[in-house]
């Protein structure tokens, strides 16, 4: 685990991340690497001498089992295609996605990381559901062609909420209930911070109709609640599909009771923690200047994908696959990683 842990902040430092208060002070103390392990079981008192070599109980239990086991024959796996009335299938069959939610800042770069999965095999096509009315950055990519955004944006700006469902209404159509494949392996949501003040105008829409006294500009409670919870039940749907779920994010700062400043995905109250657990990895987005520029090339500017565990970031991969940081990210890379 030193070594692990030893590795990782190596890797974190010179990826220019940094950790709380106090990191690189020299500590006074190490660690016991003692295995302390309690059990009920008293080996018997030995004469002096060469002492006697005693047997664990549990020791002699699991090797019982074991042969048990391994003279049993194995029992035929099921042929059945249901179990309790629930669709089953073998783990080999089910088929490899991705759900990741990317933060970062504005500018960071996360718009063209998720539109550079439309030069992947494993992604394109992809469905952009512009939330932000900012997808400009998508007319860059060489494979543009591998995109659709919706809404058009020559006919309207960001989606609205009701064809937030719409659109997912239709997929899990063409997913479960058509013949035909569907028309994307891939979808993206951009940005997951302005689908939220989407999903909010909705919410109040619907409590100023029963509520025609209300202050249209102060969400009370109730609202926030069916906020989240329609926030959160619909980002499970989506994550649930059997298709690549990409889901981006602006990126807030808050310190904890520790003191220790946390940079999450900008969502209100606990939905950040909570949206984050829906997701096999939560990936924060960063740029670092590398060599200064002149009058005749500019300044070098880096992306890195942090996507290991690092105190002062929500970010996890659940693979285990990812290194700590990517440099110079791309989606067909991070599927490959992911899945190799």
């Amino acid at each position: 685990m030193g070594d692990d842990y030893g590795r990782a902040s190596d890797e974190a430092a010179a990826a220019g991340l940094t950790g709380s208060e106090g990191e690189g002070e020299e500590d006074d103390f190490e660690f016991d690497k003692t295995v302390h392990v309690e059990t009920d079981y008293v080996p018997p008192d030995v004469e002096a001498g060469e002492p006697e070599i005693v047997e664990h109980p549990q020791v002699a239990l699991n090797r019982d089992l074991h042969e048990k086991l391994e003279s049993e024959p194995a029992l035929p796996a099921p042929t059945r295609r249901v179990f309790a009335g629930i669709p089953i299938a073998p783990v080999v069959q089910i088929k490899p996605y991705v759900n990741t939610m990317i933060y970062g800042l504005p500018g960071s770069g996360k718009t063209h990381l998720a539109g550079t999965g439309a030069a992947s095999r494993h992604l394109a096509p992809l469905l952009y559901i512009n939330a932000e009315a900012g997808a400009s950055t998508l007319t860059k990519l060489l494979a543009e062609e591998n995109i659709q955004i919706i809404p058009d944006p020559e006919a309207q700006g960001s989606i609205t909420w009701e064809q937030f469902e719409a659109v997912y209404d239709e997929l899990d159509r063409q997913c479960y209930n058509s013949s035909d494949l569907p028309d994307f392996r891939t979808a993206v949501i951009d940005t997951g911070t302005e689908l939220q003040k989407i999903n909010m105008d909705w919410v109040m829409r619907r409590t100023l109709s029963a509520h025609p006294d209300r202050d249209p500009d102060v969400p009370g409670l109730h609202d926030w609640g069916a906020s989240t919870n329609r926030m959160r039940k619909y980002l499970r749907l989506f994550r649930d599909l059997p298709m690549n779920f990409i889901f981006l994010c602006h990126e807030t700062t808050e310190r904890d009771n520790q003191g220790v400043m946390w940079k999450r995905p900008d969502l209100p109250g606990k939905l950040a923690n909570q949206v984050a657990g829906l997701f096999d990895q939560v990936m924060y987005l960063y740029t670092k200047q590398g060599d200064p520029g002149d009058e005749t090339r500019p300044t070098e500017i880096r992306r890195m994908l942090l996507t290991g565990a690092l105190e002062g970031y929500v970010t996890k991969d659940r693979s285990g696959n990812l290194p700590l940081v990517v440099q110079s990210p791309n989606m067909n890379d991070i599927f490959e990683l992911i899945h190799k």
